[in-house]
């Protein structure tokens, strides 16, 4: 008997696997891995493109608890920690921006050069503008590094000559200005399609031996349209053994955009003894993880093919049973109880319990689920001892009807509206959610 349970065990794991396309087993922990970085590493930097590599894929961190030596001693760590709590807080704009605004305190305070560049690539990499007249006045009047940054903040703004002026010192004879803009516009979002030719054009006359040429080539094959992408691909990927700092840029161009084809070079790559390397590929491959996950194969099309069916024939066969209303309300009053309490219990799961509360958990934490799985028996005791036996004296189909009875017909028409406008706003989401999880497995 054991070995028949391990043999259908083994089937349904192949089957699994199959079906899913890929089997974590062998996987590496790269979440695990940037976790003990982000928590562990004596590279403070290094921390802070860990605790960047996770919120961008999703994960939570109690980033004020982790960096809260940090947050108190002002200067680049002060700075690096407020980037990593802002992008923790992107989604609340108030909280995000208030973030900035401690970024843009440090620029002013900071009494060296370092730290101001650090927070002017803070606030670059956030998309944040702010009209201060220092940033103005270093992005017109600057010079080297510093000018470039100023202008990275700028171009943040609406105004679009500010975005051509941060293009133009990819044409400086300065090769730390032509590096700091190539790699200001890899975090650009949407560039014109006239700002993507022209860097184009710019790396098309760059010298191959030009030390930053990498992030030129990175910045291009993340912007790229589809058609012209593998004409960057190569180009990136030939600084996979260069110097550290080409490395990281390449992983890094690979989590900003994904090319589900390169998963076994991002994953061979971690072997890298470099920690910043390798917290880079781990983020590459976290960005990329979906890919395995969106082929449907012929066994899924099988199974939902044949439970369509099945819904279908089910229909199909009691319809013949079905000779007035009560039928087709209360199954004409013979429906085993069970099978009735079963069907209506099951009647309310939907992608909001499989995806919506599922998310909730992983966000919040377990208490909304434990709180509605607590309140189960009371909600059972109270429908089963007193309001199903009420309602089942009343020999009434619906709940309109009873409305009706006290209330008059025009109550009961305007609770029937209610509950369609409802349940059409409940089945948009529901279809809104269904379509995100069909855009994974689909790899659309």
């Amino acid at each position: 008997m054991i070995n028949k349970l391990k043999f259908i065990g083994a089937v349904i794991a192949v089957f699994s696997c199959y079906s899913l396309g890929y089997c974590q087993s062998n996987d590496i922990e790269y979440s695990h891995f940037l976790k003990q970085t982000m928590n562990s590493s004596d590279q403070f930097w290094v921390r802070i493109h860990a605790a960047e590599a996770l919120l961008k894929n999703n994960f939570t961190i109690e980033a004020k608890k982790i960096f809260k030596k940090e947050l108190q001693n002002g200067g680049e760590k002060e700075i690096g920690a407020l980037r990593v709590l802002a992008q923790q807080n992107v989604r609340d704009s108030a909280q995000y921006r208030s973030y900035g605004e401690d970024i843009l305190e440090q620029f002013h305070k900071a009494t060296d050069e370092q730290t101001q560049l650090i927070a002017l690539e803070a606030l670059g990499k956030l998309h944040l503008y702010y009209p201060d007249e220092k940033i103005r006045h270093i992005a017109a009047t600057g010079s080297g590094g510093m000018q470039v940054m100023a202008q990275w903040v700028m171009s943040n703004s609406d105004n679009p000559g500010t975005l051509t002026a941060l293009v133009q010192f990819l044409f400086s004879s300065d090769s730390t200005q032509f590096r700091y803009a190539a790699y200001a516009l890899r975090f650009k979002n949407d560039l014109p399609l006239n700002t993507y030719h022209l860097m184009k054009g710019r790396y098309r006359e760059l010298n191959k031996s030009h030390p930053f040429r990498v992030y030129l080539a990175s910045s291009l094959w993340v912007h790229a349209p589809e058609e012209e992408e593998d004409l960057f691909k190569e180009e990136l990927l030939s600084y996979q053994n260069g110097k550290h700092y080409e490395r990281v840029e390449v992983f890094q161009a690979l989590a900003a955009k994904g090319d589900g084809d390169l998963l076994a070079f991002i994953k061979k790559s971690f072997m890298n003894e470099n920690q910043d390397v390798k917290v880079s590929v781990a983020q590459a491959y976290l960005a990329n993880e979906h890919f395995l996950q969106s082929d449907v194969s012929w066994l899924d099309w099988i199974i939902i093919i044949f439970y369509g069916m099945l819904l279908l024939g089910v229909g199909w066969f009691y319809s013949y049973y079905q000779k007035n209303r009560e039928d087709y309300f209360l199954g004409g009053g013979k429906v085993n109880p069970i099978m009735s309490g079963i069907s209506m219990y099951v009647s309310f799961f939907s992608a909001i319990t499989y995806l919506a509360v599922v998310g909730e958990v992983i966000k919040y934490g377990p208490l909304f689920a434990l709180a509605t799985i607590a309140g189960v028996p009371i909600i059972f005791t109270l429908g089963s001892y007193f309001l199903i036996p009420f309602f089942m004296r009343l020999k009434m189909i619906s709940a309109y009807e009873i409305l009706e009875k006290p209330l008059g017909k025009s109550v009961r028409n305007i609770g029937s509206i209610i509950f369609l406008i409802t349940r059409v706003l409940w089945m948009a989401l529901l279809i809104f959610l269904a379509s995100k999880a069909m855009v994974v497995m689909m790899g659309w």
